[in-house]
């Protein structure tokens, strides 16, 4: 994972720890994916939880609780956000806002070469690229309909569908153009 890419796992990890309080990791995974969040960040199951592990290491979070289980390689364990977090969170934060957003897309490199792909492989990426948009529409429009977002989570979702609907369009023209 690269160093930018862990710098947003752990803002977001200390930015749900602030809002939720004391939570459970797996309490947090889940609000990322019923909130959405990884519509903006790509997130692994493994990656958040070394991430946990390593702002526990830092000092960043503080285990208020543990309850091993049956199984000798789960446990739960809860956490809070600690001084040394909070001012983590607010150093990233200042971080992460100030960095531009690039258009880097492996789809899109993989266009400007189309030219040297087989016809079949350029027209089966194009259809799972609009099966993939079609899905992430309707997830994102599922998500608009939470109830707790607050306005700028709304106007996030409702900018990431609107983008997403754009590529959903042009995909659909390469698509076409390319039969």
């Amino acid at each position: 994972m690269f160093k930018g890419a862990i710098a947003m796992v752990q803002l977001l990890i200390l930015g749900l720890f602030i809002a939720q309080g004391e939570a459970y990791p797996y309490q947090l995974l889940q609000l990322i994916r019923q909130r959405h969040y990884d519509a903006f960040i790509t997130i692994t199951k493994g990656s958040f939880y070394y991430n946990i592990d390593v702002l526990e290491e830092m000092g960043a979070l503080a285990v208020t609780a543990y309850l091993p289980t049956k199984n000798a390689f789960v446990s739960k364990t809860s956490y809070v956000i600690t001084d040394q977090g909070r001012a983590l969170f607010k150093q990233l934060a200042a971080k992460q806002l100030l960095k531009p957003d690039k258009f880097q897309s492996p789809s899109a490199l993989g266009l400007l070469l189309a030219s040297d792909v087989a016809p079949d492989v350029l027209s089966q990426s194009l259809a799972q690229h609009v099966a993939d948009l079609e899905q992430e529409c309707q997830s994102l429009e599922k998500a608009l309909q939470v109830t707790d977002l607050t306005a700028l989570q709304q106007e996030l979702l409702q900018h990431r569908l609107t983008l997403q609907k754009s590529d959903l369009n042009w995909y659909q023209k390469l698509q076409k153009t390319n039969q």
